[in-house]
């Protein structure tokens, strides 16, 4: 699952591992931790990895600060959002059919 997060002060982009099983959850995360140096290479800068061992989903975001209150910015706000969630996506897609064996 990607999600774009608008808040008061910070905008987010991530991807979420959470497919029901907490073990599945786990497995995949670890898979795309095995490939963070190249993931981050293809993104263009680092990722925030959280595993959150004590949680049943695990993420990787990028974050960046924001004034969510200044109307007038929110063309901008969208925009990084766009861009990062493509950015995103394309880091991770080359990686997908392997993840996806790692689970099974």
């Amino acid at each position: 699952n990607y999600n774009h997060i608008f808040e008061q002060k910070e905008l987010r982009v991530k991807i979420e591992f959470a497919t029901g099983e907490i073990d599945k959850n786990k497995r995949l995360f670890d898979f795309f931790l095995t490939k963070k140096h190249e993931i981050e290479k293809l993104f263009g800068s680092e990722l925030t990895w959280l595993r959150l061992d004590n949680q049943k989903l695990s993420k990787v975001l990028v974050k960046t600060s924001a004034d969510g209150y200044v109307t007038e910015l929110w063309p901008q706000h969208f925009q990084w959002h766009f861009e990062n969630v493509q950015k995103l996506e394309q880091a991770f897609r080359p990686y997908m059919s392997d993840a996806y064996q790692a689970i099974k």
